[in-house]
């Protein structure tokens, strides 16, 4: 519980300082080790990443698909040249490709939530990472991924919908 509650720490603080530095705005924190780490960890997304990020349309954006499912998104906008979900996660440790679906899943959720809020027809994500030892990942899902994806979080969905009529009989 402890090492969770760390990490959710860390996570927060990071999601702050790439939030601020998207919207151009000064963070302020305290000199506690969690902000120092999730500084440091943001620090290498901006400098690996953030740089092909032509055009924000919003971060933490709020979506809704119908009355299906409803989240928050870190970034939505144009990464080279294209549209794109992207999120932010920070790791304990590396992540390999195969740990990561459910992100995936939730990459292309919250992309069908977009286009059903805003008439766009996002199909790109990428999942920017970084590890506590300021090892940078990046997990990018293109449209063959997108529809894989899609395909996978409907069934999803739909079994969960189908688990909570059987629950309600």
């Amino acid at each position: 519980e402890q090492i969770r509650n760390e990490a959710a720490r860390v996570g927060t603080s990071m999601h702050l300082f790439l939030e601020c530095h998207l919207l151009e705005e000064e963070r302020k924190y305290e000199s506690a080790p969690h902000h120092e780490q999730a500084k440091s960890m943001s620090d290498v997304i901006i400098s690996k990443v953030l740089k092909h990020v032509d055009e924000i349309w919003g971060t933490e954006v709020q979506l809704y698909y119908e009355d299906q499912y409803a989240g928050t998104t870190d970034l939505i906008g144009m990464y080279k040249g294209v549209p794109h979900i992207i999120d932010f996660k920070q790791t304990n440790k590396p992540k390999k490709a195969e740990w990561i679906q459910d992100y995936y899943l939730q990459l292309a959720a919250y992309a069908h939530a977009h286009n059903h809020v805003a008439g766009t027809n996002i199909q790109h994500g990428v999942e920017l990472m970084c590890s506590r030892d300021l090892q940078y990942q990046k997990f990018e899902m293109n449209e063959i991924h997108f529809e894989k994806y899609t395909y996978m979080w409907f069934n999803r969905l739909n079994q969960y919908n189908k688990l909570m009529e059987a629950k309600a009989i």
